[in-house]
């Protein structure tokens, strides 16, 4: 399974949790609390994950290495805010989501162009 699908995944149950007809929110109506635990672990669990990829990618480049530790920080703070409630932390989590998907851009474009015979430049990703 690649990385991709994995986290792809990840986008898919997330995006379940809020989708009314799931009726996953609503069954935490009577206690709110409660989901809030509950998505902070469910963040944990994606935290774990990311940083047990974090080993394996560091043999690859260090841009992948870098995407790797900022979305494991992303997935830290969110999982925080969740257990705390504190809209601060939100707000840096998100930044650093922010962050993890400009740097997702680099590497995109950064493979785009060392695809091409004829590139007009190429970006680094740091040492192999």
């Amino acid at each position: 399974m690649s990385v991709f699908s994995l986290y792809g995944g990840f986008w898919m149950s997330y995006g379940t949790i809020f989708i009314p007809a799931s009726g996953i929110l609503a069954s935490y109506d009577n206690a709110p609390d409660e989901l809030a635990n509950a998505l902070g672990l469910y963040l944990i669990v994606w935290l774990m994950v990311t940083v047990m990829l974090i080993f394996p990618v560091a043999r690859r480049n260090l841009a992948f290495t870098v995407l790797s530790s900022v979305l494991a920080i992303t997935f830290l703070m969110l999982a925080i805010a969740q257990f705390t409630g504190s809209e601060q932390v939100t707000k840096a989590g998100g930044v650093f989501g922010i962050i993890t998907g400009l740097i997702g851009f680099y590497i995109g474009v950064s493979e785009i162009m060392a695809a091409e015979k004829t590139a007009f430049m190429r970006v680094p990703l740091g040492a192999r």
